[in-house]
Order: C-alpha cells, then sequence, then structure tokens
C-alpha cells in the first residue's frame, strides 16, 4: 500500500497540472519520508510556482537524505524569501556540514537579527558550526552578531556558555540588544552553567536585557534566582521588569515569592497586580486568600477576573465568602467579571449553596 501510495504522489509531483496539487504531494511526500522521492523532490525545486518549490524544500528536510544538500543550497537563490526560509529550515534539519557557509552567507544577505531562520538552522546543524558562528561575534553587524547569538542557543552545547557570558559585560554604552540577544540564547541553552551570568545580567542598565535575563533563569528554573527575582519584583523601575519576575516566580511556585507577591498587589501598575494575582494562583498558596479576596476589588476587571479564578485555583473555602459578596456588590457592573466569580464559586462547590 505504502509503495503505491508513494508512486501515486511522484506521478503527481511530476505531472499534474494544478500547482497546488503538486504542492500536497510534495508535503504528502516528505511525510512518508521515502527515499524514492528524494530525486522528484529536488526536481520540484526548480517548479514554476513557489508553494511547490517551498513544499519540495520542506519535504526533503523532513526526509533528511543528504543527495539534496547541494540541491538546496543552490535553492537559498530563490526569488521568494518564503521558499528560501524554507530551504534554510530544510538544511537545518539535514545537519550537513556543507550548509555552514551558506547558511552564513544567507545571514550577510539579509536574513539576520534573533528571528534569523538561517540562524537557527544553524543552530540545529550542531556543535561542528560552534567555532565558525563564534567568530561572527567579531562582525561589524549588530544584526549578524545578534543572529549569531541565537545560532548559539539554538546548539545547546553548554561550550557556547563562555562567548554568550562575556557578551553580558559588554559596557552600558554599547548596543543593548545584543546583550538581550546573548541573554534569551543562554534561556535556550538551558544549562546550568548560564545562571551565574544570567544573574549578572539583572543588573543590566537596560530594562530589555533584564526581562530577558529572567526569561531565560525561568527557563533553566535554578533556586539560586528566587531572591534576585524578589529583588527584581520588588524594587525595579520597570513594569515590564516586575511583571517577568512575578510570572517566573509563580512559574516556578516559590513559597518563599508568596508573601513579596502578595506585597504586589499593592503596585501602582495593573500589569504587575495582574501577574502578581496569577501566580499566586499558580503557587497555590492558601495564605494568600484574603490578600486575593481584596483584588476582587480591583480598580481593573482583569485583576478582578484573574483574582476569582486565583482563588478557585487555590481552593480553599475561605475563598467563598468573599467572592460571594463581591458577586452580589451591586458596583459590580461589569457581566464578564461577575461570570468569573460565580465560575470560581462554582468550581469551589459553593455556587447554589447561598
Amino acid at each position: 500500500m505504502f509503495f503505491f501510495r508513494q508512486r501515486d504522489l511522484i506521478s503527481t509531483l511530476k505531472e499534474n497540472r494544478d500547482g497546488d496539487r503538486r504542492a500536497a504531494a510534495a508535503e504528502e511526500l516528505g511525510q512518508t519520508r521515502g527515499a524514492r522521492a528524494v530525486l522528484p523532490l529536488i526536481a520540484a525545486l526548480r517548479d514554476r510556482y513557489p508553494n511547490v518549490r517551498k513544499a519540495a524544500a520542506s519535504a526533503l528536510g523532513q526526509i533528511g537524505d543528504p543527495r539534496a544538500v547541494e540541491p538546496l543550497i543552490a535553492a537559498l537563490r530563490d526569488s521568494q524569501k518564503d521558499v528560501r526560509d524554507s530551504v534554510k529550515e530544510a538544511l537545518g534539519q539535514i545537519g550537513d556540514p556543507r550548509a555552514v557557509e551558506p547558511l552564513i552567507a544567507a545571514l550577510e544577505d539579509g536574513d539576520s537579527g534573533w528571528g534569523s531562520v538561517a540562524a537557527v538552522a544553524l543552530g540545529r546543524i550542531g556543535p561542528i558550526a560552534l567555532d565558525r558562528v563564534v567568530d561572527l561575534f567579531e562582525d561589524e553587524h549588530g544584526s549578524i552578531r545578534r543572529a549569531a547569538a541565537r545560532a548559539l542557543g539554538e546548539m545547546k552545547d553548554p561550550r557556547s556558555i563562555e562567548p554568550l557570558a562575556a557578551t553580558l559585560t559588554d559596557p552600558p554604552e554599547k548596543d543593548y540588544r545584543m546583550r538581550r540577544a546573548a541573554a534569551g540564547a543562554l534561556g535556550i541553552i538551558h544549562e546550568p552553567g548560564a545562571v551565574d551570568p544570567l544573574l549578572i545580567a539583572l543588573r543590566d542598565a537596560h530594562e530589555d536585557v533584564r526581562r530577558m535575563a529572567i526569561w531565560s533563569l525561568g527557563e533553566i528554573g535554578s533556586l539560586r534566582a528566587v531572591e534576585p527575582l524578589i529583588a527584581a519584583l520588588q524594587g525595579d523601575g520597570h513594569v515590564e521588569v516586575r511583571v517577568a519576575a512575578a510570572t517566573v516566580l509563580g512559574k516556578w511556585g516559590s513559597l518563599r515569592a508568596v508573601d513579596p507577591l502578595m506585597a504586589a498587589l499593592r503596585d501602582k501598575q495593573a500589569d504587575v497586580r495582574m501577574a502578581a494575582v496569577m501566580a499566586l494562583g499558580e503557587i497555590r498558596e492558601a495564605s494568600a486568600v484574603d490578600a486575593l479576596a481584596g483584588a476582587l476589588r480591583d480598580p481593573y476587571r482583569d485583576v478582578r477576573k484573574a483574582a476569582a479564578k486565583a482563588l478557585a485555583q487555590i481552593g480553599n473555602v475561605r475563598g467563598v465568602d468573599p467572592l460571594m459578596a463581591a458577586f452580589r456588590d451591586p458596583r459590580e457592573r461589569d457581566v464578564e467579571v461577575r461570570q468569573a466569580f460565580q465560575d470560581a464559586l462554582a468550581t469551589l462547590g459553593a455556587w447554589g449553596q447561598y
């Protein structure tokens, strides 16, 4: 059955006049991962329709046959960006070292920055490209340096930590975006050895670097970061950083963070209060019930809704009375908020008992 289905798909790819059907055949051939499809798919990289070329490149990446490497490298010159991006992804999937220099050339040809498809592909090729990518840290173009940081992160190789950590010590007058990229890459690597550099980055002069460092620490999950994140929650002057700190502390379920998070329910910024409410719901500590009950009267509707959900998550019966009082309060006229109160009461098994 498989043999005949593959034969039919190859026939469609080669002979059908409908471009959409040829593209669909290429996609399905990639899913079959059959070696017989490689040469027809290579030929389809020259199809007149971009969607067929894109599907063929993606299929060749899924199959992973090294015969496709040189034709894919040639297809990096395709006139359509989405086709070129599919080709880069395919080269990353195959992981052949012949693709390293062409992908670096793609960085220099405009596909650079943190979101670079070529950078992710280089990362997927792995440590064999590490030294060459580290060399790009000296490039005169900041976007290429940031793409190199992303590539090192995607490699997930502990040897990448040292050059990325060194970047985090750049002086403040240098482009903060490179430090932000290095902090993000360390989170992708997900190694304990990245914790100390990221803790240093929490003191960076730019808020975006500090926020990215918090995200990366959240990915790694080091308990050594709890106190520094609490300090960021309590004292950082930028809303986004405080929000990030609250979010990560909730993600970790840190009991040490409960009191600081309850204090953050009094933050002047609604986004911070919202993050603190959600974090307390994630931690599910009963001592937060009274503070969350107070948040049911927050001036911002989304905070009130989140507080109701958090009380339901904690599941303590002490949340029932404040939820019912908030539901019955004639000043609460927001339909969605009232529904959130009702849903929380139902979760606590109390709706209909009053």
